[in-house]
């Protein structure tokens, strides 16, 4: 996901006693059970009924996307900016 071994486990404060915490180690197992358990599981999602409105969501990030999935859910017609 990132460069961890400069960033993160290179400036780790608890390689000072010992090994500093394997976070790409971490993220290698979260990646590999997550696609684990999306073979095994069909993705499906809930959703109410349209309910006639639009809206717009301004902004592509993971507050805006979140907000965006959370409204569809909600039956508003979700355009994304």
């Amino acid at each position: 996901v990132c460069p961890q071994e400069s960033q993160c486990e290179a400036k780790c404060v608890r390689g000072i006693k010992g090994e500093s915490v394997a976070i790409g180690r971490l993220e290698r197992f979260c990646a590999d059970r997550h696609r684990e358990q999306a073979n095994n599981q069909p993705i499906t999602q809930q959703t109410r009924a349209s309910n006639g409105k639009k809206v717009a969501v301004c902004g592509a990030g993971p507050a805006g996307l979140s907000c965006a999935g959370d409204l569809a859910k909600l039956g508003y017609e979700v355009t994304v900016f």
